[in-house]
C-alpha cells in the first residue's frame, strides 16, 4: 500500500493536469488521472489551483466530472487550513503545490510527481 508524504496538493489544470491549449481544454496528460486518483484514496486534499475564472472555470470543472478526476475544491482554501491559520487568503495553502509553470520549468511528468509524493509503506 501507498502512503502520502503529504496531505494537502494544490494542483494547476492548463499543462499540469492537461496539455496547455487555454482557453480551450487540451487532453489528459499520462498519468495524471491516475495519480490524482491515487491521492485522494491514500486521504489526499486536492485543490485545483487555476487562473481559470468564468466560463472557463465552468469548463474546467466539467471537464474533471466528466473524466472522473478527483478533486475536493477550486480556486478556494481547504476549511481545515483556514481553521489552522486563522486566515483565507489569497493564495491556496498546501503542503505542495504542482505546476507547470514552476521554477525548474520542466514538463511536467506524473510518473516522477508519483514517486516524489508517496512512500510505500512496510508490511
Amino acid at each position: 500500500m501507498m502512503k502520502l508524504k503529504y496531505k494537502y496538493f494544490a494542483i494547476d489544470f492548463d499543462g499540469t493536469i492537461v496539455q496547455d491549449k487555454f482557453p480551450h481544454v487540451g487532453e489528459l496528460l499520462i498519468g495524471a488521472k491516475e495519480t490524482l486518483v491515487k491521492i485522494n484514496e491514500a486521504g489526499g486534499q486536492i485543490t485545483i489551483w487555476t487562473c481559470r475564472e468564468g466560463q472557463e472555470k465552468q469548463e474546467c470543472i466539467e471537464f474533471l466530472k466528466a473524466n472522473n478526476v478527483p478533486y475536493d475544491f477550486i480556486n478556494c482554501n481547504h476549511p481545515d487550513l483556514i481553521k489552522k491559520f486563522g486566515i483565507d487568503c489569497r493564495k491556496i495553502g498546501a503542503d505542495i503545490y504542482i505546476d507547470d509553470k514552476s521554477m525548474l520549468g520542466k514538463e511536467i511528468s506524473w510518473l516522477e510527481i508519483h514517486k516524489h509524493i508517496f512512500i510505500k509503506s512496510e508490511g
